[in-house]
């Protein structure tokens, strides 16, 4: 299970054999959003960025937003 957000992105990204390039693209953001979300410097994405970064990998955002994502973005 993945520690942070970010962590969380890149796993289900990877799993999919994409690249960031090309969930920036299907997500509508840029390629730096997506690095920068992964490597934890934008630890508060907005929820329209995050929901069409869900979207993009085909999933719901209350399935993205786990509980360890969501600790992880209050303790900071």
């Amino acid at each position: 299970m993945a520690e942070n957000l970010g962590e969380q992105i890149r796993i289900i990204r990877t799993g999919l054999e994409w690249s960031q390039i090309y969930l920036a693209e299907k997500a509508g953001v840029s390629r730096s959003v997506i690095s920068n979300i992964e490597v934890g410097k934008q630890n508060n994405p907005s929820i329209g960025t995050l929901w069409r970064i869900a979207n993009a990998l085909g999933m719901p955002l209350s399935e993205l937003l786990n509980i360890e994502c969501l600790s992880s973005l209050i303790d900071k």
